[in-house]
């Protein structure tokens, strides 16, 4: 998934435009704020028609998604961990 997210040089709406790497040093509402702008592209491309097919961008907006989602729930299983930590 990173791997090809680097080979088409994806980039994600914040503050203009920041890099698939950028996105590990945002936070986690930022993330959100990330997820929602995409999630809402895809469904607007997606239209509600049962006859269109999957285009390039649909899947390039999903795999954006996939990222996003992917480091929010890192994230929140490293805050989880420090969280433990400090208790135990």
């Amino acid at each position: 998934m990173f791997e090809k997210a680097t080979r088409l040089k994806l980039r994600f709406p914040f503050r203009g435009q920041c890099s698939t790497e950028d996105l590990w040093d945002l936070g986690v509402r930022q993330l959100d704020e990330i997820y929602k702008a995409l999630n809402g592209q895809l469904k607007a491309q997606q239209g509600d028609s049962l006859l269109d097919e999957k285009s390039d961008a649909n899947e390039t907006l999903e795999l954006q998604i996939n990222i996003v989602k992917h480091i929010v729930s890192v994230k929140l299983a490293e805050a989880e961990a420090r969280e433990n930590a400090e208790i135990g």
